[in-house]
């Protein structure tokens, strides 16, 4: 009897011995695995941002490439542009930013097969709440004439003009038909004893036909001291055309296809126009538009 409850008590301590031994080892496999499995966040993070950095490199290059394939489209500028929404009682200050880009360059197209010289401005999508202007390459400035007299705008050529620094008037080719123009100048303003330069820039003004000279500034406003000789720079505004509307002989038309695309079809008759005669540059367009 004795021997056999000693047997007894030897087996129960050999069991007791073999769960704690399970136990524990139970545990530091347990603390192991937890110490492995924290290590995964990291290494998914660490692939999703090298990932990530891969996939920014290939858009960058790409976007690299594109630009350089449209080199003679590039704009003169990109500039960030705000506009105040003031609708939402709660955020009146809430500012959505945009972005300008100005003087986009393009040769007018080739007509395709429609008979359209068809174009897609390089950067999008175009806010269509803003107006997109089209205008030529800079005029060119002929010498006013120093003897007193007035000039022969009947010889100039379309991209041709002269301008009286003193008076302000611009003189101009005249034509049968309205003709729209866009100028920045600087002007002479005396107020008492101070006189100082005024900019101008972008300014829109219209000649009626027939018509050879005019105003930069419309009239002669008080005080007024001359245009700042060499500041002027004149260019030829784009008509645009409702889509239903026939071309006419002025190559300086434009019909807006698709707003939010930004696609623009030109007046066929400007593909391959010289607008100062036989030498003359390609006749181009510059487009300033708006990109959300």
């Amino acid at each position: 009897m004795v021997i056999r409850m000693i047997f007894h008590r030897h087996t129960n301590n050999r069991k007791g011995q073999t769960l704690i031994e399970v136990l524990v080892a139970l545990l530091v496999f347990i603390v192991g695995i937890l110490a492995v499995v924290r290590m995964f966040p990291g290494g998914f993070t660490a692939l999703q941002q090298g990932e990530n950095v891969a996939t920014a490199g290939r858009l960058a290059q790409a976007e690299l490439d594109r630009l350089q394939s449209m080199a003679q489209n590039l704009p003169a500028g990109i500039f960030p542009v705000s506009d105040t929404f003031e609708d939402d009682p709660a955020n009146p200050d809430v500012a959505a930013n945009f972005r300008r880009v100005e003087g986009e360059c393009t040769v007018i197209p080739a007509p395709a097969d429609n008979n359209e010289s068809i174009y897609m401005v390089g950067f999008g999508p175009v806010d269509s709440s803003m107006p997109i202007k089209v205008y030529s390459a800079p005029m060119i400035r002929v010498a006013y004439p120093t003897d007193g007299n007035t000039p022969n705008a009947e010889s100039y050529k379309n991209n041709e003009y002269s301008i009286d620094y003193a008076s302000g008037i611009l003189w101009l080719l005249p034509q049968p038909y309205d003709r729209s123009y866009r100028a920045t100048y600087s002007y002479w303003m005396q107020k008492d004893s101070d006189v100082k330069a005024v900019a101008v820039v972008g300014s829109e003004f219209t000649v009626p036909a027939g018509t050879e000279s005019i105003h930069l500034l419309g009239s002669t406003p008080s005080g007024f001291k001359g245009i700042v000789v060499g500041s002027d720079r004149i260019c030829r505004s784009f008509e645009q055309l409702g889509q239903a509307y026939p071309w006419s002989s002025d190559p300086y038309q434009f019909k807006l296809i698709d707003a939010n695309m930004g696609i623009i079809h030109f007046n066929p008759k400007g593909y391959g126009y010289k607008d100062g005669g036989s030498w003359s540059r390609p006749f181009s367009a510059y487009i300033d538009y708006t990109i959300l």
